[in-house]
């Protein structure tokens, strides 16, 4: 028999567990949240007249994408302690001079070894989300057809057809609260409990594969990859879900905090130097672009640790998770 009844505690925000879930698609229209990318991210080719207007809006972007990031309050502060150490180590002549290839191996290095670990994080997540559209579209148009309300082409007995049909259609509403749940829980906004119905989704899920495979001979045969599937979009959320709960070693994460922000005032003696030497604007001026350029680095790198936060202009937000039952069409064309 198919799932009449969909526990209420498991697949929504409800209290109720006796309210049964709606069994038909248009009881049921799931509010569809567009993904940022269409609001916050690099304009679209499509929204612009000509190539030329399109490669304005990219530079436009890009200055205030890098202008956002650059003048963050934590950065301001730094520019401000480091001009103040400077200022002190010249007037009471603490002067220094610091070899170039100590920036290279002692810093930049280590740091473009943290950024390229977290941009990789950043990546596969966006892999994990286009391979669950994938599944789960897969899966759906899977049963759709394959509980089509045809066989051998005889006309089904109503009985018969009204059981594929609601079949089908209960597995688009498991996805759709899924997906919603999935969109809850990566982005911060969740608890355990939105994890438990996570995996009691899943598991949903797989009572309908066995519900499928029973209802006839021949779907034995081909049942398998629908458990393919059905794994394969479990292992991409486990992947999005390690992603969520882990950050990149402390350890690193410490190395760059500690080096790109006070960066500027532990080398004030060596932009004293500058001052002592060509004067105290340049001191000033090194002791500025430096900080800058290092908290700029470190911003950067705090933005990219975590792909859910929405913190960052590079974020991402899995509302468009939420968008995928509305791509699910009942019948073929």
């Amino acid at each position: 028999m198919p799932y009449k009844q969909l526990p209420q505690d498991v697949l929504s925000d409800g209290e109720d567990v006796n309210v049964p879930l709606p069994t038909s698609r248009h009881a049921y229209t799931p509010k569809l949240q567009p993904h940022r990318y269409y609001h916050r991210h690099e304009p679209l080719r499509e929204e612009s007249s000509s190539g030329f207007v399109y490669s304005l809006k990219i530079h436009i972007y890009m200055l205030w994408s890098f202008l956002i990031i650059l003048f963050r309050p934590l950065n301001i502060l730094i520019v401000v302690l480091s001009l103040l150490s400077t200022w002190i180590c010249h007037k009471y002549k603490f002067y220094t001079d610091v070899p170039l290839y100590f920036f290279g191996q002692g810093i930049i290095f280590p740091i473009s070894f943290i950024l390229n670990y977290t941009y990789q994080r950043r990546e596969r997540v966006l892999h994990s989300i286009a391979s669950i559209k994938a599944t789960a579209i897969t899966i759906y148009s899977n049963y759709r057809e394959w509980t089509g309300e045809h066989q051998n082409g005889t006309r089904l007995p109503p009985e018969e057809r009204e059981y594929r049909v609601n079949l089908t259609r209960e597995v688009k509403e498991i996805l759709t609260f899924l997906f919603a749940d999935m969109n809850k829980f990566l982005s911060h906004r969740g608890s355990a409990n939105d994890l438990a119905r996570i995996y009691r989704s899943f598991d949903l899920l797989s009572k309908a594969h066995e519900d499928l495979r029973r209802s006839e001979d021949w779907i034995k045969g081909v049942i398998s990859r629908m458990y393919y599937n059905h794994r394969l979009m479990l292992n991409d959320f486990e992947n999005l879900k390690i992603i969520h709960t882990y950050r990149t070693t402390s350890a690193l994460r410490a190395f760059g905090w500690l080096f790109l922000t006070f960066y500027p005032l532990f080398f004030g003696p060596m932009f004293a130097n500058y001052s002592n030497d060509y004067g105290l604007w340049a001191g000033m001026y090194v002791s500025v672009l430096s900080s800058l350029m290092f908290g700029y680095l470190y911003q950067l790198l705090a933005d990219l640790e975590d792909p859910f936060d929405v913190n960052g202009i590079d974020d991402l937000n899995l509302g468009v998770l939420e968008e995928i039952p509305s791509h699910m069409t009942e019948y073929s064309p």
